[in-house]
C-alpha cells in the first residue's frame, strides 16, 4: 500500500511504557521529522509527562487522551505542510480583518504646549 497516496499525512504510532523513557526523545523526533503537523494526539496515565510530551510535538493541534483536537473556541490549522493560517477562535477571524494604525494629535488649548 502506497501511504503518501492513501493517507492524510503520515500516521506514527509509538508504544512506550514507564521503563522505555529513554527512547521518548527518539519517539518525538520521528513524529516530528515528517512533513505534515496537522494534528497529533498522546496518550498516558501521567498526565504532567503526557502535557510535557504533546508541548515538544510539531502539530498545529494536539489532543491529550482524547480523539479530537478540534473546538468552536479554539484555532485549528496544521503546521508545516498541513496547511496555512487557523480556522475557528479570535485567530480564525485575523483573515478577515485589516489592521490599521492612526496617530492623533490633540489640538492644543489656548497656544499651549502640549
Amino acid at each position: 500500500m502506497n501511504w503518501a497516496a492513501s493517507c492524510f499525512g503520515t500516521p506514527l504510532s509509538t508504544t512506550m511504557s514507564a521503563t522505555s523513557n529513554s527512547r521518548l526523545p527518539e519517539a518525538v523526533r520521528a513524529a516530528n521529522a515528517v512533513d505534515y503537523g496537522l494534528a497529533a494526539y498522546v496518550y498516558g496515565e501521567d498526565l504532567a509527562h503526557a502535557l510535557a510530551v504533546a508541548e515538544q510535538l510539531q502539530a498545529g493541534g494536539v489532543g491529550v487522551n482524547v480523539n479530537d483536537v478540534s473546538e468552536l473556541q479554539a484555532p485549528f490549522g496544521g503546521w508545516k505542510q498541513s496547511g496555512i493560517g487557523r480556522e475557528l477562535g479570535p485567530e480564525g477571524l485575523h483573515a478577515y480583518l485589516q489592521t490599521k494604525h492612526t496617530k492623533v494629535r490633540r489640538p492644543t488649548l489656548h497656544g499651549a504646549a502640549s
